[in-house]
């Protein structure tokens, strides 16, 4: 069974657990960016990305070279925003 581990994350907490799942069900890592980088202030970051959740937002991503079609589990890690997942994970 093909294992893919999609993550995005801004602090690293998700990235790690990506790679604690990619360990334990042998897989691999896929991590998401958007084309859009969130501001550099912390609060300003933490502002537009909970908006963006709220507002069930897809923002633009980065190209990646990994087709998810062709995998048979995908695990799914993101931060949690306004009580649901980063904006960033809906667009993929």
């Amino acid at each position: 069974m093909k294992t893919l581990i999609v993550f995005y994350s801004l602090t690293g907490h998700a990235k790690g657990l990506a790679e604690a799942i990619a360990a334990g069900a042998v897989g691999e890592i896929l991590e998401i960016k958007t084309a859009k980088r969130l501001p550099k202030n912390w609060f300003m970051k933490l502002f537009v990305g909970g908006h963006q959740a709220m507002k069930k937002e897809t923002p633009a991503l980065l190209p990646y070279d990994l087709n998810p079609q062709a995998y048979d589990m995908i695990f799914l890690c993101t931060p949690v925003w306004a009580s649901t997942f980063a904006a960033a994970l809906r667009s993929f």
